[in-house]
């Protein structure tokens, strides 16, 4: 049922992706869904291209880290990791 529930979510995100092309937070959100679906791969492409978007926003970075290190891209998410916390340390 869940899965269900992730597949109508990221049929609704694709089509706000094609109304919105240059919203950052689709992307994301869309990512999450890609996550939720247990492919990573297409999960990093979007929050790769929402980084694109809008290099600042910490929620996507924070879930392409955790997406890198699922693709055992360990190094690259642990710098990500730092990254934030340089940019936001006062963040929870």
């Amino acid at each position: 049922m869940k899965q269900e529930k992730y597949g109508e979510a990221k049929r609704y995100f694709e089509s706000a992706k094609r109304l919105n092309p240059y919203s950052s937070s689709i992307y994301t959100y869309l990512g999450l869904t890609h996550k939720h679906l247990n492919d990573p791969q297409k999960a990093l492409a979007e929050f790769q291209k929402a980084e694109q978007l809008n290099p600042s926003h910490m929620h996507n970075k924070f879930h392409r880290a955790i997406t890198l290190m699922q693709l055992d891209q360990r190094q690259e998410a642990m710098d990500l990791l730092k990254q934030l916390l340089r940019e936001c340390p006062k963040e929870p």
